[in-house]
């Protein structure tokens, strides 16, 4: 039981402690709700509201999950719903109405980061037992906090990555341990989160996992490595290079300021959105 809570202490100090570090350089950069600088910039300001708008009114009923008129002169949405609104955490935007979705989407940013910064414990806890605790929160507030998650915090999409790349890796490690490698299929396709990138995180584990384990010799690593590769060359390879904090604060104070009397409004299910 001591030791359960123990373990719990470490997760609980992570989360806060990643979500607080968020906070805190959003204050410095005087980015919303902290300061006059939008928060909604590049995709978040293109896309990512006007998506999430339409998500409150589907949760709202006003609006077809699998179809809208606001879509250009109308059509389905259902590669809209897939690609861009079934993280888990998009469903908080029906506590939130259309004039507060940036807050919203300011939320689940923190949320998504802080998570990440839990999982990144998780994964090293598991992955190196004799880690001492305050070094696994260390680590982990540094994966949840860097220069790729603060970077992609304007393009939320991805940051659902960053939370389960550490659950992937700790799957691949249990499998190549237990030599379970039918099992590496199932992980490949576990998530939503972009297939690309993914792919290739866990090929490059597969065969860290494997080089290093006592169990399995160089013949089975490369058809692990083999399999692997043929689902990533089927899986879309688009790749975006993170994009440094120095950039953010650039961006940042060259963002449009918001007036303290400015209202968010969307009229129709997409696309009207707008500043």
């Amino acid at each position: 039981m001591q030791h359960s809570k123990k373990a719990r202490k470490k997760y609980i100090i992570g989360f806060f402690l990643a979500a607080g570090i968020f906070c805190l350089i959003n204050a410095i950069t005087h980015n919303y709700p902290f300061g006059t600088v939008n928060n909604l910039v590049d995709d978040e300001y293109l896309q990512y509201v006007d998506f999430f708008c339409y998500l409150k009114n589907v949760l709202n009923g006003t609006a077809r999950l699998d179809y809208s008129m606001g879509k250009s002169l109308g059509g389905n949405t259902m590669a809209l719903v897939g690609y861009y609104l079934t993280s888990p955490f998009n469903l908080l935007v029906g506590l939130f109405n259309h004039s507060t979705m940036p807050m919203c989407i300011f939320l689940i940013t923190t949320l998504k980061v802080s998570l990440a910064s839990v999982t990144a414990i998780f994964f090293l806890s598991r992955r190196f037992p004799k880690l001492e605790d305050r070094y696994a929160v260390l680590l982990g507030l540094c994966y949840a906090l860097s220069a790729y998650s603060i970077g992609q915090s304007d393009n939320i999409m991805w940051l659902d990555g960053v939370y389960m790349l550490p659950l992937l890796m700790y799957a691949v490690y249990d499998i190549v341990q237990q030599e379970r490698y039918a099992k590496l299929s199932q992980i490949a396709s576990s998530s939503w989160t972009p297939s690309g990138r993914k792919m290739s995180s866990i090929l490059a584990t597969v065969l860290v996992e494997a080089s290093d384990s006592t169990k399995i010799g160089a013949a089975a690593a490369a058809q692990a490595a083999q399999t692997m590769s043929r689902n990533a060359s089927k899986s879309s390879s688009g790749v975006q290079y993170p994009r440094f904090f120095l950039g953010r604060l650039l961006r940042a104070s060259a963002a449009q300021r918001i007036s303290s009397s400015e209202k968010f409004s969307m009229d129709t299910p997409l696309g009207t959105y707008r500043r």
